[in-house]
């Protein structure tokens, strides 16, 4: 498997390297160690980990360029040297180095492509925006040079197939866990828990929100407690943590997160926040993950009308959308709505498990993913 990142958290990467070594497979994950903060190599459950160290976390575009060829050049001569029957590439950005070992090798390459990579790069890159249709292109020249494509949403499926990929397979990035009996009994009148695990980015994620719901509960005389879990992204860190110690009262962040852990967190909340800025290029598409891991332990969702989450809560009837960009005092009160009313957070819980169960288990789509490896 090739990454784009230091593999510390990726839990789409580790769910998949975790179904194939328990089939009885070999996982390699190369990956590029760009903050230099992680080992050169390791194993962690059963996967062994090989980490180029080019540190890239800042800098000029030229350079951060020359950066990249760097870690493909590593990608191509590691590839060579190991022996592997098939090579999953994790990005458009990794599939460029896996179909050059895919040529040269001459084995299968299967690209996941968690994103809309054309409208993602104009989103980085405004000035581009005229070059959208032939960055499409190029994309989707890339995508058909693939064995099979990976992809993660019911909207992403469409898109791909609209880039006439032949083999596009649905596997979307729902929780490896079983789901819990019962919802946990949250509403404790002694504490109000909210937050979210997974991937901060600034102007993106939806953490400042978070953060500012919490700000708001606190400032109503409210027991709020507000938990964040996950690495920070964007070269944001230093300013996040000025931010969290300024709150430090009420908001408790717990770093990088193990995708072990991540259900028994999420868990100790009355109310999972996913509340994602709807001014992405690409915020049409995709499920949050942080959904998912909500669903999987019984616990209510607020999250905004953005990409294809609405769709996943409403129908799944786990929680509540919001329209975006966030009215902050709006969600508080929906919040602290779900909080007291403990019927409505029963059913609400009990509705996500029940859609876990009936179409979202990681377990229903292992099958496949496995038969597409072994092909």
């Amino acid at each position: 498997m090739l990454l784009l990142g230091p593999y510390e958290r990726d839990a789409r990467v580790e769910k998949q390297a975790a179904t194939l070594v328990d089939a009885g497979h070999e996982v390699t994950v190369l990956a590029w160690n760009r903050y230099g903060t992680s080992l050169e190599s390791e194993e962690r459950d059963g996967t062994r980990i090989e980490r180029v160290t080019v540190r890239g976390a800042s800098g000029a575009r030229l350079r951060n360029l020359t950066r990249i060829a760097r870690v493909y050049a590593w990608f191509v001569r590691r590839g060579l040297a190991l022996d592997w029957d098939v090579l999953v590439a994790h990005d458009l950005y990794t599939w460029l180095p896996g179909w050059v070992l895919k040529l040269l090798t001459r084995r299968r390459g299967i690209f996941d492509a968690h994103e809309p990579y054309a409208e993602q790069i104009v989103g980085m890159l405004p000035r581009l925006a005229p070059a959208q249709p032939l960055i499409r292109w190029c994309e989707g020249f890339l995508a058909r040079r693939a064995d099979a494509l990976l992809t993660v949403t019911p909207r992403m499926v469409e898109r791909c197939r609209s880039l006439r990929v032949k083999r596009v397979f649905y596997l979307p990035n729902v929780a490896r866990v079983e789901p819990a009996s019962a919802p946990p009994p949250g509403g404790h009148p002694d504490r109000l828990v909210i937050g979210r695990v997974g991937s901060i980015t600034p102007g993106y994620s939806g953490v400042e929100e978070v953060l500012d719901v919490g700000r708001v509960l606190r400032g109503r005389g409210l027991p709020v407690r507000v938990v964040i879990g996950g690495p920070v992204l964007a070269g944001w860190e230093a300013e996040f943590r000025r931010i969290v110690a300024a709150a430090s009262d009420y908001v408790e962040y717990l770093g990088v997160v193990p995708v072990g852990r991540v259900a028994g967190i999420v868990a100790t909340f009355d109310v999972m926040l996913s509340l994602r800025d709807a001014r992405a290029p690409k915020a049409y598409f995709g499920f949050s993950t942080k959904i998912f891991d909500a669903m999987a332990v019984g616990v209510p969702v607020v999250t905004t009308r953005v990409g294809e989450d609405p769709e996943l809560v409403e129908n799944a009837g786990c929680g509540e959308v919001v329209p975006a960009p966030v009215d902050v005092e709006a969600v508080a009160d929906r919040v602290v709505a779900i909080w007291r009313d403990a019927a409505l957070r029963k059913r609400m819980g009990e509705a996500g498990l029940r859609a876990v169960r009936e179409r979202f288990r990681w377990a229903t789509f292992e099958q496949g993913y496995l038969d597409l490896v072994n092909a």
